[in-house]
C-alpha cells in the first residue's frame, strides 16, 4: 500500500509538471505585445523602414516587400493616416516551430468611421533565430481584408 501511495504521488507530479505553463510565457507574451505596440507605432508615425525591421524573413515569402508596401499605403490613401489603436486581445501558442503570440488590434484611420480588426502574429523560433519577429499581418476592414 505504501509503495502505492508513493507511486500515485509521482504520477501526479509528473502530470502535473507537464501541464503547468512555463514561467517565462507571461514575461514572453508581455515582450510581444510590447514589441507589436512599437511596430504598430512606426506604421503610425508612416515610418515603414522601422517598421519592417521587425520582420521575420517568412513573411515575405508570401508576398514582396514592394507589394505589402503598397497594401499600407493604399490603406492610407484611401482611410487617412492611423491615429490611434489598442490590443483587443492576445494569446500565446506553441507549435512545433516555435511559440506564436497573436497580438490583436483595434485601429482607427482619420478619414474612416469605422475602426479595423488587424492581427499581428510574432513567433519565436525553437531554433532560437533572431528573436521574435512579425510572421503575419492580417487586416479586416468591413469591405476588405488586406494579408
Amino acid at each position: 500500500m505504501k509503495y502505492l501511495m508513493v507511486s500515485l504521488y509521482v504520477a501526479l507530479l509528473a502530470l502535473t509538471a507537464c501541464n503547468r505553463p512555463q514561467n517565462n510565457d507571461v514575461g514572453a507574451s508581455a515582450v510581444a505585445v510590447r514589441q507589436t505596440n512599437l511596430y504598430m507605432d512606426a506604421l503610425m508615425a508612416g515610418n515603414f523602414d522601422t517598421a519592417w525591421k521587425y520582420y521575420s524573413p517568412e513573411f515575405f515569402k508570401t508576398q514582396t516587400d514592394e507589394g505589402w508596401r503598397n497594401n499600407l499605403t493604399e490603406i492610407q490613401k484611401k482611410r487617412g493616416k492611423m491615429v490611434r489603436y489598442e490590443v483587443s486581445d492576445q494569446q500565446m501558442d506553441m507549435r512545433y516551430s516555435g511559440r506564436f503570440f497573436i497580438v490583436i488590434y483595434r485601429v482607427w484611420y482619420e478619414n474612416s468611421q469605422k475602426s479595423s480588426r488587424q492581427i499581428v502574429t510574432m513567433i519565436e523560433p525553437v531554433t532560437g533565430g533572431s528573436g521574435l519577429k512579425i510572421y503575419a499581418h492580417n487586416i479586416h476592414f468591413d469591405d476588405v481584408q488586406v494579408q
